[in-house]
């Protein structure tokens, strides 16, 4: 990477960590996050083969002025297969995202690199659908925000 390419980046990161309830975090402290459920996901049916969610999205419209000024549906739903389920089921709070990575790894024997990324991308996919958000350690937070700033979205350094 050139000089300027590197000026770049840091430029970008700079303007990400400036977006209001922004989070920017490195991969290993992405590692080090716990995904949870979101409170507003229920889960209807359940096989072995894939997962039935509901996300209830009446909490989700108070804060756009957009959706409470256009009618909207009050639940949204999303079928997830059978790996995006076991990702999903390991979204308990328990679990780091390293935890779930290694699980992955090992089950499906896949390299790290690939099963860091893929498990990532699709972490962050469930996050921007509310599906999913994450237990932030403490130290990590007070670093990036003042108090009381809610966190609405994590940004990867890397991104």
């Amino acid at each position: 990477m050139t000089k300027s390419n590197l000026n770049n980046e840091e430029k970008k990161t700079k303007e990400k960590r400036k977006q209001k309830g922004s989070l920017v975090v490195s991969k290993d402290e992405f590692f080090r996050l716990r995904p949870v459920m979101s409170p507003y996901v229920t889960q209807r049916k359940k096989t072995e083969e894939d997962l039935l969610l509901e996300l209830d999205l009446r909490e989700l419209k108070k804060r756009s002025f957009l959706k409470r000024l256009f009618p909207t549906p009050d639940t949204k739903k999303v079928q997830l297969d059978k790996l995006g389920m076991e990702v999903f089921l390991l979204c308990d709070g328990k679990h780091k995202v390293k935890d779930i990575i290694k699980i992955f790894q090992e089950k499906y024997r896949l390299t790290p690199t690939e099963t860091e990324i893929s498990i990532k991308k699709y972490l962050m996919s469930l996050t921007k659908r509310h599906l999913v958000g994450f237990v932030i350690p403490e130290k990590i937070a007070q670093r990036n925000l003042s108090s009381g700033e809610v966190i609405e979205n994590i940004i990867l350094e890397s991104e």
